[in-house]
């Protein structure tokens, strides 16, 4: 005798095994067929936050820098993860990474807007200071019709050697110690921001100071004494560990975009999906 209840639960669940399968294998050829496609997009995003990192040691990215969409009036920038929002390709990426990534980018890029923030604070603590140099100082455009807030100690002679730094150089540790240094050759130092062209430009002619080791310390404290720099160095490496966190992440969807437990967890539930 049949045991009918028996039967037709191994019934349905032959029927459910077969349709699981059935949909795991068209799922798997999608997937297959989407894996270079898939693969390219994680790359992208791949070298794309490595960039974001690199560049935290020397200029930092910023918003600007990156393809303008214009809404109106209004200026939009496009980087690369906001650019796959924009133009819809955010939905083949998991989207639990994908706003991860979206969130850090934003992050990133601000970041490059507060260090030039700190910046024109640094400017403004050094054109505060009447005792700083012995020779007066030029706080003027550079003359030349462009938008460049400058300082320039003057010593009133011309130099024919010097050298050039990065105002980034003041986030790091010793600034103090690299003016001292940089200034030793006996030529004028300037430094800049990253901007093409400079918005920001300190020139430092060798007669424009008595001792150099004690100037060099006093810039130094002036270049701490908003506070942003202890408050910029910590968000700087938060951000390298958040982005280290995420590219782990990205490098094994760009080897494997789509793992086989999504594939036959994702078939199982569209066999019960309305």
């Amino acid at each position: 005798m049949i045991d009918w209840p028996t039967f037709l639960a191994g019934l349905i669940a032959s029927l459910i095994v077969a349709l699981v399968a059935f949909v795991l294998g068209v799922k798997s050829g999608k997937n297959q067929a989407d894996r270079q496609r898939l693969q390219e997009m994680y790359k992208s995003l791949l070298v794309h936050f490595q960039d974001l990192k690199e560049r935290l040691d020397s200029y930092p990215r910023r918003w600007d820098q990156y393809e303008e969409h214009r809404v109106g009036w209004e200026i939009h920038y496009l980087p690369t993860v906001k650019k796959m929002e924009h133009d819809g390709s955010s939905v083949y990426i998991k989207q639990k990474l994908f706003s991860e990534a979206l969130e850090l980018e934003r992050d990133v890029l601000e970041f490059g807007y507060d260090v030039e923030r700190y910046n024109d604070d640094i400017f403004d603590a050094i054109a505060s200071d009447d005792d700083l140099f012995k020779a007066p100082i030029d706080t003027s455009t550079d003359g030349r019709g462009r938008n460049c807030r400058r300082i320039k100690a003057d010593d009133g002679q011309s130099y024919t050697n010097g050298r050039s730094s990065r105002l980034f150089y003041f986030l790091q540790p010793g600034i103090g110690k690299h003016i001292e240094e940089a200034s030793g050759s006996g030529g004028y130092l300037t430094f800049h921001d990253d901007r093409n062209p400079y918005e920001r430009e300190l020139t430092i002619n060798p007669g424009s100071y008595d001792d150099l080791s004690i100037f060099a310390q006093r810039i130094e404290s002036l270049s701490r004494k908003s506070g942003l720099c202890d408050e910029l160095n910590s968000q700087r490496t938060s951000l390298k560990s958040r982005i280290d966190a995420l590219t782990k992440k990205l490098t094994r969807r760009a080897k494997e975009p789509v793992p086989f437990w999504e594939t036959f967890s994702g078939a199982f539930i569209d066999v019960f999906r309305p």
